[in-house]
């Protein structure tokens, strides 16, 4: 792809390959017009991360702000993240376990199901308590698939 200066329709560029490489000038132009390239490896673990001095617009920066201050808000980014990163972790873990016959794709199922019933616990109590009490179970909660999937991964 050729892009030209100011008319580039992206703010991010994620690159997933296993060859080729790309000069550091692009780099530095990437870097120059506030876009980020992230680099991941074979298995989708992030690599490397280049992310531009400051977000494009003031205005995103501010609802950002104002986002983080708002508790309701808070959690519940939080929460679709954590979804995000489980979700894709899983479907990373299935597909793999079409490769290879040691990724037991029924014990992880019940395990992650265990989980999930965790995080609707979260999910119920997060109006009735403090948002930073909520946020530590939503990182615990995410911190014990994590461990689920790596235990699969290193066999």
């Amino acid at each position: 792809m050729e892009f030209y200066p100011h008319k580039i329709p992206h703010d991010s560029i994620v690159i997933d390959g296993h060859t080729g490489n790309i000069p550091f000038e692009a780099m530095r132009w990437l870097s120059k017009h506030n876009i980020n390239l992230t680099l991941l490896n074979w298995n989708g673990q992030l690599l490397a991360n280049m992310v531009p001095e400051q977000p494009k617009s003031g205005k995103l920066r501010i609802t950002q702000y104002q986002k983080y201050l708002d508790d309701a808000d808070r959690f519940e980014i939080a929460l679709r993240i954590v979804q995000c990163k489980i979700e894709y972790s899983l479907n990373l873990l299935e597909e793999l376990s079409r490769v290879y016959s040691s990724i037991d794709m029924i014990n992880i199922r019940k395990s992650a199901e265990k989980e999930y019933l965790f995080l609707l616990d979260i999910m119920k109590n997060s109006e009735r308590q403090d948002i930073s009490k909520s946020i530590k179970q939503l990182m615990a909660y995410e911190g014990r698939v994590a461990g689920i999937y790596h235990d699969n991964l290193k066999e």
